[in-house]
């Protein structure tokens, strides 16, 4: 039944497998990996008061399993329980303190609370455990760009781009720390090749008619 709670899922069939983990979970009751996707389910269907429910049930049943945490961590954050998804998060660190992802979650929600420095020593963490994280060099970044450190900033997400060309973000990101440093040429490109990507990437079509507006302006 949680087999058949995962096709559907898949499927976008979420009430349907909804009631398939359902009666996975009645049938077993400590099988986490139904539990786990149930929440999933859940989360789906924005339930995610249940949700958080069914992640802190697979954790019990099976607590060595890194992603019912992580998935405890994107519900809390979905909330705005950002202080209960570091307690969380920092606990998923005891267990396995040299995981990648461990430590860019703890980044993230760092920076999420707006602890700029300490999520950048987490996200750091991440990238030597794993130099092609990109999902982490970006992290990084952001942070640098709050605290409009834009040299850091532009290395983070050129590290971004070098393992992950794929995302329109990555690339929305490096335009705004050119735009930044004043080289509206740079910025300009970066966010044409964003908008490569993604053409209905609003944020870089902004940005990429503020870029071209700064260059005249110099001119």
């Amino acid at each position: 039944w949680a087999k058949v709670g995962q096709a559907l899922r898949s499927l976008g069939q979420y009430d349907d497998a909804l009631a398939a983990y359902d009666r996975a979970v009645r049938i077993n009751p400590r099988f986490a990996w139904a539990w786990n996707g149930r929440g999933l389910t859940l989360r789906e269907l924005g339930k995610l008061d249940e949700s958080l429910t069914s992640y802190e049930r697979a954790v019990q049943e099976d607590p060595k399993i890194i992603w019912y945490y992580i998935n405890q961590v994107n519900i809390l954050l979905d909330m705005g329980r950002r202080e209960e998804a570091l307690v969380v998060v920092g606990n998923t660190l005891e267990i396995a303190p040299d995981n990648a992802t461990i430590w860019a979650r703890h980044g993230q929600v760092l920076r999420r609370l707006e602890r700029y420095e300490e999520a950048i020593v987490s996200y750091a963490r991440a990238t030597e455990l794993l130099d092609a994280y990109a999902w982490a060099w970006n992290g990084k970044g952001l942070c640098h760009a709050a605290l409009e450190q834009w040299k850091q900033a532009l290395y983070c997400f050129q590290q971004a781009i070098e393992n992950d060309e794929t995302d329109v973000w990555f690339w929305h990101n490096t335009g705004e720390s050119h735009m930044n440093l004043g080289a509206q040429d740079k910025a300009i490109e970066m966010f044409e090749k964003a908008l490569s990507i993604d053409e209905n990437h609003t944020p870089s079509r902004e940005k990429l008619e503020l870029a071209k507006e700064l260059r005249d302006w110099d001119e």
